[in-house]
């Protein structure tokens, strides 16, 4: 029984060392605004702020230490990011849209250090 434990916590602890460390915040303040997230990978960061109404946001990171921001300020704003593909690293993405009707899709595709301000 004893063996049966320590097997069942050594399994446990390394499930937990491969556990993956994303961030993602999400503001919105207004009405009808959407924001979809996915993040694959390790240590990649995404924010989202929306303000007023009917803003929509999809962000998808892939890889590793990738960065997305985007900030909506105003009423039927669209914004798209896609960060790497397989071990993409070291992206970072900024959309800033004030106003309506805008729309921005950025894609960062290659393996390493891309900014897309």
């Amino acid at each position: 029984m004893k063996k049966l434990f320590l097997s069942v916590v050594a399994l446990m602890c390394a499930t937990l060392m491969f556990a993956q460390d994303n961030t993602t915040t999400v503001d919105q303040r207004g009405s009808e605004n959407d924001s979809d997230v996915i993040q694959e990978g390790e240590w990649n960061t995404a924010t989202v702020k929306q303000r007023q109404t009917l803003n929509v946001s999809d962000i998808i990171t892939k890889g590793d230490y990738n960065m997305a921001d985007v900030d909506q300020k105003g009423d039927t704003n669209f914004a798209k990011i896609r960060q790497g593909v397989g071990n993409a690293e070291n992206n970072l993405a900024e959309t800033e849209q004030d106003g309506a009707f805008n729309k921005s899709i950025q894609r960062q595709l290659s393996n390493l250090m891309h900014d897309a301000i």
